[in-house]
């Protein structure tokens, strides 16, 4: 599927009201991934839209591997809102394969609390603060 059916599928999305807020949200099918960019006011509604967003472009394309691009996101992360959000992330289970947050160095957790999170609930998932390394990361081989 190409870019252009990705957004829209993402456009028809917003347009029906399924997912307000969404239009801080972007995704571009790359080359083996998803680059989905989200530069809106965080909040937990907010995470979980973008996770189902994630999903649906995921099945929609056939593609299993993601990288979210958060850098740009507007507010502070409270934690008990990560883990909820985290927590939500289980849905990701079994569609998507690997997945990559980004984000600026003021918002990753030195203790790796949201990686944490998604481990103990069996999905894969890393944060970085560089979009490459992130990408790297998402695309590499397993093992």
């Amino acid at each position: 599927m190409s870019m252009s059916a990705v957004k829209l599928i993402l456009d028809a999305c917003t347009q029906t009201g399924l997912s307000p807020g969404m239009e801080d949200l972007a995704v571009e099918q790359k080359d083996g991934y998803l680059l989905v960019s989200f530069n809106g006011k965080f909040t937990a509604q907010a995470g979980k839209q973008v996770i189902d967003e994630m999903i649906r472009a995921s099945q929609e394309t056939g593609t299993r591997l993601v990288v979210l691009d958060c850098r740009e996101m507007i507010g502070k992360m409270p934690l008990f809102e990560k883990f909820e959000v985290a927590v939500y992330g289980r849905h990701t289970i079994g569609i998507l394969s690997r997945a990559a947050i980004i984000a600026r160095p003021d918002q990753i957790d030195p203790d790796n609390f949201v990686v944490t999170v998604a481990t103990n609930r069996g999905y894969n998932l890393n944060v970085f603060a560089d979009l490459n390394e992130g990408i790297e990361w998402v695309t590499k081989e397993q093992g």
